[in-house]
C-alpha cells in the first residue's frame, strides 16, 4: 500500500516494512522494561535479556526466511524479509545461551510473551504497507466496492457483502499478485495479535504459576497463524503434503503454497503451520507439567546482591 517512505535518486531510501519492524522491536522492548519491576528480576538482567534476544531473534528470523525461500545465497542479500517464528525461536535460544538468564527463564518468558504479540501487531502492519504476506484472490465474495480514491495508496481497499467483508489489492511493492482483491491476511494477523496482547496482559495479572503467560501465548497464537496461513498467497511449500481432488474455499491459500504444484491440487502443512503445531504442543505441556506453588510478589534484587550471587 505504501512500501517506500522516500527514496533518493541513487536508489537509497527508507521502507515502511523496515520502519514497522523497528517500531515493533522498540515497542516490545519498552513493554518488557515497563513490566520488569513487577517480575522481581534485576533491571540489569532484563536489559541483558533484551540485548541478546533482539539480535538472536533477527538472526533466527532471517535464517528461517532463507531456509523457507530455499536459497542460502539470500542470507547475505539486502532483499527479502524475515520469518516471525524464526525470530521467536532465535530470541529464545539466545536468552537460554546465557547461563545467568536460565535461572529466570520462566519469569522472563512471561515478561516477553506480551511483547511478542505487540511486535507481531506492528510487524504485520509493515507487511500490509509493503504488500507482502498477502492472501490469495478472494473467492465468491460478491461485488467489490473500493474505499480509496485512485492513486491514494499503491493499491486499493475493498468492501464485500460477504466474507471476507474487506479485501486488499496491490499495484507494486512486494506483492506477487497485482490489481486483484486479496484476502487481507496481514490485517487479520495484526488484529488477532493485538487481541492476544490484551489477553496476555490480563493473564499476567492473574497468573498462578510462572510460565502461564507464555503457555497462554503458545496456545493462542498458533491457531491464529494456522487459520491465516490457510488464506495466504505465498509459495511457501509444504512440510507435509497430500493430493486433493478439490480444495475447499477455506483452504484455498494452501493450494497456492504448492507453487508450481498448484494445478495438481496439492494441500498440506506449511512450515509455519508445522511450527505452530509444535508450539501448541509445548504450550499444553507447560500447562500440564509446569504448575507449582502460586506466584508470590517479589522485590527486585539489588544489583550488588546479583553480582555476588
Amino acid at each position: 500500500m505504501w512500501p517506500t517512505l522516500f527514496e533518493t535518486p541513487g536508489g537509497l531510501g527508507a521502507h515502511t516494512y523496515g520502519l514497522m519492524v523497528l517500531m515493533g522491536l522498540v515497542a516490545g522492548q519498552l513493554l518488557v522494561l515497563a513490566r520488569a519491576p513487577e517480575s522481581g528480576i534485576p533491571f540489569e538482567r532484563v536489559l541483558l535479556a533484551c540485548g541478546v534476544a533482539i539480535p538472536g531473534g533477527l538472526i533466527g528470523a532471517r535464517l528461517l526466511y532463507v531456509v523457507g525461500a530455499g536459497d542460502l545465497a539470500a542470507l547475505t542479500s539486502t532483499s527479502g524479509g524475515l520469518a516471525w517464528y524464526g525470530g521467536v525461536v532465535g530470541g529464545a535460544l539466545a536468552v537460554l545461551a546465557v547461563p545467568s538468564l536460565r535461572r529466570e527463564a520462566w519469569t522472563l518468558a512471561d515478561l516477553v510473551a506480551p511483547a511478542l504479540a505487540l511486535g507481531a501487531t506492528l510487524g504485520r502492519l509493515g507487511c500490509f504497507f509493503a504488500g507482502c504476506c498477502h492472501g490469495v484472490p478472494v473467492q465468491g465474495a460478491g461485488p467489490a466496492t473500493p474505499l480509496l480514491a485512485p492513486g491514494t495508496l499503491h493499491g486499493q481497499i475493498y468492501t464485500h457483502p460477504h466474507f471476507p467483508f474487506l479485501s486488499l489489492s496491490f499495484t507494486d511493492g512486494a506483492a506477487r499478485i497485482h490489481d486483484v482483491p486479496l484476502y487481507p491476511t496481514q490485517l487479520w494477523q495484526s488484529a488477532g495479535s493485538l487481541l492476544i496482547l490484551f489477553v496476555l496482559l490480563t493473564v499476567g495479572r492473574l497468573r498462578r504459576f510462572e510460565g502461564q503467560v507464555m503457555a497462554t501465548f503458545l496456545l493462542l497464537e498458533p491457531p491464529l497463524r494456522t487459520v491465516v496461513e490457510a488464506y495466504r498467497g505465498d509459495q511457501r511449500g509444504f512440510v507435509v503434503s497430500w493430493p486433493a481432488a478439490s480444495v475447499p474455499s477455506w483452504l484455498h491459500g494452501l493450494a497456492g503454497a504448492a507453487g508450481a504444484d498448484e494445478a495438481a491440487q496439492v494441500v498440506g502443512l506449511t512450515t509455519s503451520q508445522a511450527i505452530a503445531l509444535a508450539m501448541m504442543a509445548l504450550g499444553v505441556a507447560i500447562l500440564v507439567l509446569r504448575p507449582g506453588p502460586p506466584v508470590v510478589a517479589r522485590e527486585t534484587t539489588p544489583v550488588y546482591d546479583d553480582l555476588v550471587d
